[in-house]
């Protein structure tokens, strides 16, 4: 039988591949350990590094959405730590800063999700967004 490969595939295969990790990377990193090279050392405040090798930072809200924003985070917190291994008190944590655009914090939290409830599923889903969010080349 020939099948082909679709666009879609293709563009999946090499966003992987500008992701995953660098040249002498194992690839054999367990699941729970592997956004640790999207969290290596940047300069101060940035989240990622740009296909151009320029540091990207976060784009301050407007003072009512960063006032909101902050309210959200605080709110989400408060659940977090009232139950620290509830999955959805994590989740929601993790997105209500990831939605600032701080994207290693968010993949911090998630990271931690993974550690507490490695068969949530979503708790992949929503590190792996976060991780593609602030892709760079490690």
């Amino acid at each position: 039988m020939h099948r082909t490969i679709s666009a879609t595939t293709v563009f999946l295969l090499l966003l992987f591949a500008a992701c995953g990790p660098g040249e002498g990377g194992s690839g054999d990193a367990a699941p729970a350990e592997a956004p640790d090279a999207a969290v290596a050392p940047l300069p101060e405040g940035a989240e990622a590094i740009s296909l151009l090798g320029e540091p990207l930072y976060p784009t301050p809200a407007p003072a009512d959405v960063a006032a909101r924003q902050a309210e959200d985070i605080a709110a989400a917190r408060a659940d977090y730590e009232a139950d620290p291994d509830d999955a959805d008190a994590i989740i929601w944590f993790g997105r209500r800063i990831g939605y600032t655009g701080h994207y290693r914090d968010a993949i911090e939290v998630f990271s931690e999700g993974i550690r507490k409830h490695p068969g949530d599923a979503r708790m992949y889903r929503h590190r792996g967004h976060r991780w593609i969010s602030g892709c760079r080349s490690a």
